[in-house]
């Protein structure tokens, strides 16, 4: 992802980092997120995203490989609500770490699974509304 980070005297700088996707997850070491803490810890974190006029998620990826100098790591094993979930075969849904859904191409993005828990267990696993803000 590019961006424009604001710098003193009103400057910009474009910079380039990976997207850590809230949607799908991520995850960070407890010593990478200890690191973050000067630009991330309290109020700091609302700032670092106002510097870069970019949501919450893309201003953890911007502080891991910016600021940090780490590299982001992609993981085929996390999904988006912006994938088509569909695409997964069955087999593999097991080995998967997180499956966001939602709307996708306007069309529920959700996978049916049978077995695993009842709605009763996990009422998360109920059939998903879309909200009105989203229509």
């Amino acid at each position: 992802m590019k961006a424009h980070e604001l710098l003193d005297g009103n400057k910009t700088r474009e910079v380039a980092f990976w997207f850590a996707t809230g949607g799908a997850g991520f995850c960070l070491s407890r010593r990478l997120a200890e690191k973050m803490a000067p630009w991330a810890s309290g109020r700091r974190f609302e700032e670092t995203s106002a510097a870069i006029r970019l949501p919450d998620d893309c201003t953890v990826g911007f502080i891991v490989e910016r600021r940090l100098g780490v590299r982001m790591l992609h993981s085929p094993l996390f999904h988006s609500h912006l994938e088509d979930l569909l695409l997964l075969t069955p087999r593999l849904i097991p080995q998967q770490v997180t499956l966001s859904y939602g709307l996708f191409e306007n069309k529920m993005n959700s996978i049916e699974m049978k077995g695993a828990f009842s709605t009763e267990e996990d009422p998360s696993r109920s059939a998903p509304r879309p909200s009105p803000a989203l229509h």
